[in-house]
């Protein structure tokens, strides 16, 4: 955080934990759940000397009726890759960094190699590879060049910050807040 003025202020990076490291793992949230209704939370800036959170923890509900929880921290040691767990009557899934590392389905579980992890890009961010985005690239390559809609546009891309300025208004309101 010392290495930009602008860093970890609302001003100029627009939030903490969420906003930078928790962003996309909402996103993708909501790409495998759906639409966010509404959401309860709690911000707070812990242990760090920001303006911002370095610690949430929201409940969510979904459009679909499912709840979910939220939680970004920034002052774990030492940091861990992002983690989705989908949990549900016929069976349950973890994400974990860039890979699904467990499922099971009506019962029948499978592990996967640990070893998909070496590179730990919760604790040294350098290892993260331009390359996850390569197909996302190519997409709005081909948008510009043919005059097509990019497979992610504009309006894809604000969900989660919808998602995370709702969890920040609920923080500071004490209440529940229904995004449209």
């Amino acid at each position: 955080y010392d290495s930009g003025a602008w860093r970890a202020t609302w001003a100029m990076d627009g939030g903490g934990a969420l906003m930078n490291q928790g962003i996309h793992g909402i996103d993708l949230l909501q790409y495998l759940m759906g639409p966010v209704k509404a959401v309860s939370a709690v911000c707070r800036t812990m242990d760090r000397d920001i303006e911002v959170e370095d610690t949430a923890v929201a409940t969510v509900e979904f459009a679909s009726g499912a709840v979910g929880i939220i939680e970004a921290t920034t002052c774990m040691n030492p940091g861990r890759d992002n983690r989705i767990e989908i949990l549900g009557t016929k069976g349950h899934f973890t994400f974990t960094g860039d890979a699904i590392t467990e499922w099971c389905i009506d019962g029948v579980a499978t592990n996967t190699d640990a070893a998909v992890f070496e590179k730990d890009t919760a604790a040294n961010p350098t290892a993260f590879s331009p390359s996850l985005h390569t197909l996302q690239f190519a997409d709005f390559l081909e948008a510009l060049t043919n005059g097509t809609k990019p497979l992610i546009d504009v309006y894809e891309g604000k969900r989660p910050v919808d998602v995370i300025l709702s969890i920040y208004e609920s923080s500071k309101s004490g209440q529940k807040v229904f995004l449209d």
